[in-house]
């Protein structure tokens, strides 16, 4: 019972965020905005809700949102789902203009194992105009999607001044090499 307590009120965080979200509403608190994309993940991320297709569909909506926390939480979700389905559409977030998306869909395409994903990755990574978040984010991605091509950038990643960016890509190296 009190687990499905716990749902209901997981799907009703769900629905207000979706409802103020689709009303274009910007004043959404960002702990609603959390929630509502762990509860997203929590219930139908497994694949065993009836309506993930639909909800996964009415996130990637939210990628063209005009709040940046938004189109993060979106990106951070769908990389929960971990469906191929919206690869495409988190690499075109890897150009956000705002680092969080970026880092959240650099993420989301590891988790998703976006092969196609590996250039773009692999220049955020040894860029020094992106932050030291969004770089580590696409060498443990890079180490997630586990595709050779990336050798090259991450050994040059691991040469890198900041100690971050190099422990990640190193990181990413060894399981690039160990999953051969």
């Amino acid at each position: 019972m009190k687990k499905m307590i716990i749902t209901l009120l997981g799907t009703c965080l769900v629905l207000y965020a979706a409802a103020a979200m689709a009303a274009d509403q910007t004043v959404v608190p960002n702990h609603i905005q959390r929630k509502a994309a762990t509860k997203f993940s929590d219930v139908y991320g497994k694949g065993a809700g009836p309506n993930q297709a639909v909800t996964a569909d009415l996130l990637s909506s939210w990628l063209n949102h005009r709040d940046a926390n938004i189109r993060a939480w979106a990106c951070y979700a769908l990389g929960e789902v971990k469906s191929p389905a919206y690869a495409e559409q988190l690499r075109a977030m890897l150009a956000d203009q705002d680092a969080d998306v970026v880092r959240l869909a650099a993420k989301a395409l590891g988790k998703i194992q976006d092969n196609e994903a590996v250039v773009v990755l692999s220049e955020i990574m040894l860029d020094q105009r992106y932050c030291c978040n969004v770089r580590c984010a696409a060498a443990c991605s890079l180490g997630m999607i586990g595709d050779g091509r990336a050798m090259p950038a991450l050994c040059t990643a691991c040469k890198d001044g900041n100690s971050r960016i190099a422990a990640n890509a190193a990181k990413s190296k060894l399981r690039l090499a160990s999953s051969k």
